[in-house]
């Protein structure tokens, strides 16, 4: 059974690095036995300082890495991912990307939750060995504006199915990781 690590935590607090640093260790554990380390980047470059972060989130992880970017499609993308390696470690950065890009999509917010618990139970029964990244809702203001607050809203319920399907959780909060699960 594949097993999924999830990092939560607030913009800039680790979380990335946390992520490349697990999953690089259960990639050195499979070397030679037809895997890859896959980056699953969901960000979709809306100006140009995002531009420049997405920029230097590639120079980060340099060529040990094959990186696919897919803002929406995050369980087709596993299903090449798993016909082209029979052992990855994919590493998704971020899941607070793909639920707004979902919604920008105008995907109903109620599905959504539904959507990852199909990606998870994918990469259980897949056996990858996923880490998963998102940012946490729970410490910020509630937003002003509805489209805020239904964001808000369906990252936390996505959130809560990621947690509930990983063997292991982390919360980033300055730099720092506490280990929940």
């Amino acid at each position: 059974m594949g097993k999924i690590t999830f990092i939560t935590g607030g913009i800039k607090s680790g979380k990335t690095s946390l992520g490349m640093r697990i999953a690089k260790g259960i990639y050195k554990g499979k070397r030679g036995k037809n895997t890859a380390l896959v980056y699953l980047a969901t960000g979709v470059a809306t100006d140009g300082e995002f531009k420049k972060r997405i920029e230097l989130h590639r120079k980060q992880r340099k060529n040990e890495w094959v990186t696919i970017e897919e803002p929406v499609m995050l369980k087709r993308s596993m299903e090449s991912v798993i016909k082209k390696w029979k052992n990855p470690v994919v590493l998704i950065d971020c899941i607070n990307f793909w639920v707004a890009n979902m919604l920008g999509k105008k995907y109903p917010p109620e599905k959504i939750p539904g959507e990852i618990r199909q990606v998870c139970s994918f990469i259980r029964k897949n056996k990858i060995s996923a880490v998963i990244i998102s940012n946490e809702t729970g410490m910020c203001l509630v937003s002003p504006y509805r489209s805020g607050r239904v964001f808000q809203d369906v990252l936390g319920r996505v959130n809560a199915e990621i947690a509930g399907a990983s063997g292991k959780f982390f919360l980033c909060v300055s730099g720092k990781a506490l280990r929940i699960k």
